[in-house]
């Protein structure tokens, strides 16, 4: 039985306790990859402005709602929303396709600067104090 407190919205498919009551493949409708594998648990991502979401699952609607003033991570929005990441990348990659979000993906290792150049940054201003 869902339980609710008086200030809560009625939530049908998640019970306190049982956690989930629509199995993760019916919210993603049997699919267990996103469309588009670009992905990983620290991109961030950010809603694109106003979407129409009559057509749009609840759950993609709360990340929606979720990454609409902030940028987060798939796996904050996986903690925050309360669902698996492989269902939250599912609904992510349905966003991307419609625009609905944008992703900004980390920085690839490659692409950072030399520790040794930090190091010598670091030891030419420590000089200079």
């Amino acid at each position: 039985m869902v339980r609710m407190r008086d200030n809560e919205t009625a939530r049908p498919w998640f019970d306190e306790r049982a956690r989930h009551l629509v199995r993760p493949y019916t919210i993603t409708r049997g699919r267990t990859r996103p469309t588009q594998d670009t992905l990983n648990l620290i991109t961030h991502v950010v809603a694109n402005g106003d979407v129409d979401t009559r057509d749009v699952e609840p759950e993609a609607v709360e990340i929606l709602t979720l990454c609409r003033d902030q940028a987060l991570s798939v796996a904050e929005i996986a903690a925050k929303a309360n669902l698996p990441i492989s269902v939250v990348k599912v609904l992510l990659g349905d966003l991307l396709d419609v625009s609905a979000i944008v992703t900004k993906a980390p920085i690839a290792v490659a692409e950072m600067p030399d520790i040794q150049i930090v190091d010598a940054v670091l030891d030419g201003l420590r000089e200079l104090l």
